[in-house]
């Protein structure tokens, strides 16, 4: 549960093993908590569905589609990956520091 300020994010992670070379980048106005490695931040939405929804209306807009649990963008910003599979995402970081 390393270097997340806002308490209410602890339940976004609980579930996941964060590789101990992420760094914690969240910061407590920032709608999800976020890590970055090898250029890539890693945005982690909570796996209760029902809280992915209120936070998907609050990003994207009501009536939106459900937003993956995992969005992974470049260091330009540009989206990479929105998955819901944890290993996806640690594999896709990890490639580009080979």
């Amino acid at each position: 549960m390393r270097g997340l300020k806002n308490f209410h994010w602890l339940t976004y992670i609980d579930d996941l093993d964060i590789p101990e070379n992420w760094e914690c980048t969240s910061y407590n106005n920032d709608a999800l908590p976020s890590y970055q490695y090898n250029d890539y931040t890693i945005w982690i939405d909570s796996s209760d569905l029902k809280i992915r929804r209120e936070n998907t209306d609050h990003i994207l807009g009501c009536n939106s589609p459900l937003s993956k649990r995992f969005t992974v963008t470049s260091s330009d910003y540009k989206e990479q990956l929105k998955t819901n599979n944890f290993r996806v995402v640690v594999d896709l970081v990890n490639r580009k520091g080979k």
